[in-house]
């Protein structure tokens, strides 16, 4: 007999949980995609123009740092007083 068996729990969550646990997946998601897209804009000018390259890598990098921010502050606003973090409380 083999007693090896996998257990699954289902969490409900709230709709305002839902919707902050969705908009801070989406914001990782989004961040990542926007800062690789930041260096290699910023290493392929600096392969035409090394003086334009690194502003251009850095801004796009400070750009996606506040964007970023942006991002979970909007999502921290979708949080209830109970809520307890902003993704997923069971991982």
């Amino acid at each position: 007999m083999d007693s090896t068996f996998e257990v699954a729990w289902d969490i409900p969550y709230c709709s305002p949980c839902v919707k902050h646990m969705k908009l801070t997946k989406d914001a990782g998601v989004f961040v990542i995609f926007l800062g690789l897209v930041s260096v290699a804009s910023g290493v392929l000018c600096y392969r035409v123009a090394p003086f334009l390259g690194i502003p251009i890598g850095i801004a796009g990098l400070a750009g996606t740092f506040v964007l970023y921010k942006t991002l979970m502050a909007r999502a921290r606003k979708q949080c209830c007083p109970g809520c307890a973090c902003l993704g997923n409380a069971v991982r």
